[in-house]
């Protein structure tokens, strides 16, 4: 079993009712895919971060060039390549960027959460092939 550290940061101006369900999403995926790509991983640091629409649509701005608040945003610390060859056996995998606001359910959440997730640990969707793989 992995030690997560998971830290929850809220800038929004929502009240978020749904970190018990981040946390265990966030622990079952970390738990599943971090044995397959390092075994020698043992502890794994992230954070969530809730900011509000404006400072979203800031920060995509800023870092992606795109005009439009996302619903969630990832920082990822490491490529998928480099996390199957890192010695260390704590790391910090990145940060997750979620906008409150535009999710509105739990699955809204669960969904968010698992697509940056995927991303922190290296996954993506710039092609068929890796969409397929990411969505399996």
């Amino acid at each position: 079993m992995i030690k997560i550290e998971f830290l929850l940061y809220n800038f929004s101006n929502i009240k978020i009712i749904q970190q018990d369900l981040l946390k265990q999403y966030t622990t079952k995926i970390i738990n599943t895919i971090i044995p397959l790509l390092n075994p020698n991983i043992k502890q794994v640091s992230l954070a969530v971060v809730m900011l509000n629409l404006q400072d979203s649509y800031q920060l995509n701005k800023i870092w992606r060039k795109k005009r439009y608040v996302p619903v969630e945003l990832s920082f990822a610390n490491y490529s998928q390549q480099y996390l199957k060859k890192i010695k260390e056996s704590s790391i910090i995998l990145g940060d997750i960027i979620l906008t409150p606001e535009l999710l509105q359910t739990s699955q809204d959440y669960k969904t968010a959460l698992i697509h940056s997730l995927l991303h922190l640990l290296g996954y993506n969707h710039n092609t068929q092939a890796n969409y397929k793989k990411m969505q399996k």
